[in-house]
């Protein structure tokens, strides 16, 4: 009997400390449903604020929590403005230090994730969406592919933080 009590206690101490536990997001239900504009783009880089206006939308929709509506039945609006593009060595060729061998492509973007209506800031900050790549002959051909997978990277850090902030 004993042998059986000490096992019992131990699994019932540790369903209670599951309890709370939620699984997905806590975002209200009266929040989920957002109007995103099209994405500003105020770096020198053209052409980057449609490829993460088009992953931004992919995202919420991959995702699933967000639902996205026109703004006249949006309860949440989503802006973003991609404010930097860099493409920043990490890594050099050995013996070379002057000739990078890898590159990363970096997005950044301000954020503001606001509520309809009220215009209660819900989430502000500055995200940075990034892709690693190798050098090779051709940089802008490399530079083009890895722009959207940036901006991928970004879009799916923004969703997870609109969804996450509660």
């Amino acid at each position: 009997m004993k042998r059986l009590l000490l096992p019992l206690a131990f699994f019932a101490t540790l369903l209670t400390g599951c309890l709370n536990y939620q699984l997905g997001t806590t975002l209200p239900a009266n929040l989920r449903q957002v109007h995103v504009p099209s994405v500003a783009n105020t770096s020198p880089e053209p052409g980057v604020d449609a490829v993460a206006t088009s992953a931004v939308m992919r995202e919420i929709q991959r995702e699933g929590t967000l639902k996205l509506t026109p703004k006249h039945s949006a309860t949440t609006q989503l802006d973003i403005t991609i404010v930097k593009f860099a493409l920043e060595p990490v890594h050099y060729r050995r013996h070379d230090t002057r000739t990078p061998d890898e590159y990363r492509a970096v997005v950044t973007a301000e954020v503001h994730f606001t509520e309809m209506g009220s215009d209660k800031l819900l989430y502000s900050s500055a995200i940075e969406g990034e892709s690693v790549f190798p050098s090779g002959s051709d940089f802008v051909s490399a530079k083009q592919d890895e722009l959207p997978k940036a901006c991928e990277d970004l879009a799916r850090k923004i969703v997870d933080r609109c969804i996450s902030v509660w």
